[in-house]
């Protein structure tokens, strides 16, 4: 069993540099470790740099407004200027855009949510990349 995570490593995670399924030693060390719990979730919590696409366009969808923040990016208020429709458009953190993965995993989020027809789930509209920021439309 590990004793305590390295620094270093709950940094990595909280950036997500590195998931905990890579790392099962230390999934299962959080699992049992308050302090490294502890640590790890108040570099969660700590406001990352963002940036502010509002008043930009992705590809034909006008960004008006930052609405809200997560760990995987952020989300606007939006106009499609194809269709004249209000959306929200959901754009990759910047921190995030050069990973593979975290790439990946937004795709996988819009193909997930496009294959529901509910009025309790978020219709996707369309995804794209534009000028290097990943998005979804909804």
């Amino acid at each position: 069993m590990v004793e305590h995570i390295a620094e270093d490593d709950l940094v990595e995670l909280s950036r997500g540099g590195r998931g905990l399924g890579d790392a099962p030693a230390i999934e299962a060390h959080l699992a049992d470790c308050p302090a490294c719990s502890a640590l790890l979730c108040a570099l969660l919590a700590a406001p990352a740099e963002r940036r502010d696409l509002a008043g930009r366009s992705l590809g034909p969808y006008r960004l008006d407004a930052l609405i809200g923040a997560g760990a995987m990016g952020e989300v606007y208020r939006g106009w499609d200027t194809r269709l004249q429709r209000p959306v929200a458009v959901k754009a990759l953190s910047s921190r995030f855009a050069d990973s593979a993965e975290r790439v990946r995993r937004l795709e996988a989020e819009g193909r997930a949510a496009a294959a529901i027809t509910h009025p309790n789930v978020v219709t996707v509209y369309d995804a794209g990349s534009d000028g290097g920021v990943p998005f979804i439309v909804s």
